[in-house]
């Protein structure tokens, strides 16, 4: 008997709201378009991916937005000289590398016989000089983190995916030394666009066009230098390293968390009851599944949805990738 699968996305998607993860990871339905944080996010892990590969990136072949593109490449350019300065320092143990492994209680250790836990590993390298294995979670986010102190460094205190994560690595024979968090703003800036007739306004004196408004859209070679020189003035907005550290009894209680999690879907599923949290449809923004859930439309009949056999795309594509490169 073939076990179902655990991520730390199906995971987030159970706390989030039980009806969101049915919808999603039991019923296989997608939003019909990704939102610009998950194309940015996978522009940006894709460039990666080939950067630590083979020593350069390249978003070539990509079909995406024109402006999404111009703004993952400009935070692609100038990471080698912000973020990674110093990758000759470390060889590359894995990028992009998908693991399989069991889901333990770690109060009996004894695995599940339901659920086993996959997850893909960003990146794994080990510092040349003193032989240390660290574990790199690679995030983009829309988020401000250039301070020390700010809400995303100090959520990341109770981040069940390292606690997960660090366990898939040793399951799978890197025995982890550091954790380090490297994170990628995503631009806020956006295309200036012309400014419309009905609203323009003109000076008195010689009739032009008033100077904080614009007779035509930025052109995306505009918009190319734009992003590239606010990236260069500031970048502590666009870039941050931080090493998260995780104690045995935190990886503990990460996987404690995970076990409760698990068996809670299992209970969800075996009743049949997935109740919605209303306190979660407009996080973030609208949930992608508030019109299935609010108005009861069905997604075989609208154009918004579209259902998936795959519910784990992420991870399928690292399998495949890994079998090409044997």
């Amino acid at each position: 008997m073939s076990l179902d699968t655990l991520t730390q996305s199906r995971l987030r998607a159970f706390r989030k709201c039980r009806r969101y993860h049915k919808l999603r990871y039991l019923d296989g339905i997608r939003s019909a378009t990704d939102s610009e944080p998950q194309n940015f996010g996978t522009l940006v892990h894709r460039g990666l991916e080939s950067w630590w590969k083979c020593g350069s990136w390249t978003l070539d072949g990509i079909e995406a937005d024109p402006i999404m593109l111009i703004k993952a490449v400009e935070v692609l350019r100038a990471y080698t000289v912000h973020a990674w300065f110093d990758r000759a320092e470390y060889d590359v143990l894995a990028v992009e590398r998908p693991i399989m492994f069991p889901l333990i209680n770690p109060e009996t250790m004894q695995a599940s016989r339901t659920y086993e836990m996959g997850a893909v590993l960003d990146l794994v390298l080990k510092r040349r000089a003193t032989g240390e294995v660290i574990l790199v979670e690679h995030k983009t986010t829309g988020a401000d983190f250039s301070d020390d102190a700010a809400d995303y460094w100090r959520r990341l205190a109770m981040d069940s995916q390292l606690s997960i994560y660090v366990v898939g690595c040793e399951a799978s024979g890197f025995k982890v030394d550091r954790i380090i968090y490297d994170v990628i703003a995503r631009p806020q800036i956006r295309l200036k666009l012309a400014t419309p007739v009905e609203a323009r306004r003109y000076t008195k004196k010689d009739g032009k066009l008033d100077a904080r408004q614009r007779e035509t859209d930025e052109t995306p070679e505009e918009f190319h230098e734009r992003l590239r020189a606010d990236i260069a003035e500031r970048p502590e907005r666009y870039y941050g390293r931080r090493e998260i550290a995780r104690m045995e009894s935190e990886l503990h209680d990460g996987m404690l968390d995970v076990w409760q999690e698990a068996k809670a879907i299992r209970e969800a599923e075996l009743s049949g009851r997935h109740p919605r949290n209303p306190d979660s449809c407009h996080m973030m923004g609208t949930c992608e599944m508030y019109d299935l859930c609010a108005y009861g439309i069905s997604p075989d009949e609208s154009t918004l949805y579209r259902r998936v056999d795959d519910k784990h795309t992420e991870l399928t594509r690292a399998f495949a990738a890994l079998e090409v490169t044997k």
